[in-house]
């Protein structure tokens, strides 16, 4: 049988005070404090993201549910539209808007990834039916508020197309 050397006692090594108390430290939970928001570390991140998307939106690379900034600049400019906006009057919206040509402006800016003249007139009252509730007359809605034109309405642009 084979003996086991006796391990010898560690000795003491004199300690600090100051490690002493950081391992009595270290040996205690440390307390979890709530996390605190602070609006500091928010402010540029934000004000970088807004001015890259304003700088995106005047350029004409994106919209605003659709509509371009020249078209929601156009409309901005006219009190009787803002009006007829803010008390939801549709009809007099829709024809304000045709006095001001916003149709053709958007058009303009659609065409080049809409060359169908039907599917972007379709398109452009669906913009119009999503921010003013407004039904053109060439038009009906789904249930679930899409427009699809009407066999009339079809005619009716066909023959403006031909002139």
């Amino acid at each position: 049988m084979k003996l086991r050397p006796i391990p010898k006692p560690q000795q003491k090594t004199k300690t600090s005070k100051r490690r002493r108390k950081i391992a009595k430290n270290n040996l205690q939970t440390p307390v979890k404090t709530p996390f605190k928001f602070n609006w500091k570390h928010v402010g540029l991140p934000v004000a970088i993201a807004s001015s890259v998307w304003l700088s995106l939106f005047l350029g004409g690379m994106i919209t605003l549910g659709g509509v371009p900034a020249s078209v929601l600049g156009i409309f901005l400019k006219d009190p009787t539209s803002i009006t007829a906006f803010v008390v939801r009057d549709n009809k007099h919206l829709h024809s304000r808007l045709q006095e001001l040509k916003v149709e053709k402006v958007m058009k303009a800016y659609y065409r080049p990834q809409i060359p169908d003249e039907i599917i972007l007139d379709q398109y452009i009252h669906q913009i119009f039916y999503n921010w003013t509730g407004y039904i053109g007359a060439n038009y009906e809605v789904t249930p679930d508020g899409k427009l699809i034109l009407t066999e009339s309405g079809f005619q009716e642009l066909l023959r403006e197309l031909e002139r």
